[in-house]
């Protein structure tokens, strides 16, 4: 209780001012173990870079956030975690999300330099603050703890984390996640597993959930962004306003919908290997 007073009356570092015509606020605190030198080359480093890039890519986060930054004690297990509040949902303020960043005791884990770790995490929680500006977050509370990509949970918890997931990968750059050792695009079975599964009908694995945001993003992004405007809550609703979205766009967004029809295709690669041969023919003819 005491580590939590005096986090809550620890120094404000900066205000970070994000696009135009809005701003996000981020409200940075830290950890009595940390020294404010360190924390404020933390938030200088790694959470404004990522929040910068979120906005130059046009999505949108809360109107505040605010980050908690915690050290492990040095007599405990050095511990490495992240989770993220949403507002409204998980937090009283509906304008304001809070990130809980966990990080090892310097220099005995030597935490900060997990670049891979700290990169991937802080995109995936505030992947997690896009989709409640947006308003699909489904919220933590349906998650059990522990989950991970390639676990069955439910279809909310398997929305959420897996839009996070497909989220950190499209603000890094690529599909292999480093903290994780997977790459979504190629170590998950969606389409199988959506239409024939235990799970049919649905998703019930974030990981499956990632790897099919990957997939569509790659030939139908226009599509997904249509989609998630719609707030939906597993990745059933998702599909259902994907494939209306898909359907109200000419010509070349409607290719996956018809694809995804073909009674000949079987598996989620061969969905894809036969979309980006069609799109690669539609260009060159162009």
């Amino acid at each position: 209780m005491l580590r939590r007073l005096l986090l809550a009356v620890a120094l404000f570092l900066g205000i970070v001012e994000l696009g135009a015509e809005t701003q996000t606020v981020f409200l940075y605190r830290y950890d009595p173990l940390m020294s404010e030198e360190t924390a404020t080359i933390f938030f200088n480093t790694w959470i404004a870079p990522m929040a910068e890039k979120i906005n130059q890519q046009g999505w949108p986060l809360p109107p505040r956030i605010v980050i908690n930054l915690w050290i492990t004690p040095p007599t405990k297990v050095c511990a490495l975690g992240a989770h993220y509040c949403s507002p409204g949902i998980n937090t009283a303020d509906p304008d304001t999300g809070v990130i809980d960043i966990w990080l090892c005791n310097p220099p005995g884990c030597s935490s900060l330099e997990r670049k891979e770790w700290l990169a991937g995490a802080i995109a995936h929680e505030l992947g997690h603050a896009v989709a409640a500006r947006v308003g699909f977050d489904a919220g933590f509370s349906a998650c059990p703890i522990p989950h991970y990509p390639g676990l069955f949970t439910n279809p909310t918890c398997a929305w959420s984390e897996g839009w996070a997931e497909f989220f950190e990968q499209l603000m890094l750059g690529t599909s292999y996640n480093e903290r994780g050792g997977y790459d979504i695009d190629t170590d998950f079975d969606w389409y199988d597993a959506f239409y024939f599964g235990p799970t049919k009908g649905d998703l019930w694995d974030e990981g499956q959930v990632a790897a099919a945001l990957w997939d569509l993003a790659k030939t139908d992004a226009r599509s997904i962004t249509c989609a998630l405007t719609r707030t939906p809550r597993t990745f059933r609703e998702f599909w259902r306003y994907f494939q209306d979205c898909s359907a109200s766009f000419p010509p070349q967004f409607t290719l996956l919908k018809a694809t995804l029809s073909a009674s000949e295709i079987q598996t989620g690669q061969e969905i894809f290997v036969s979309i980006q041969i069609q799109n690669t023919g539609q260009a060159a003819g162009t």
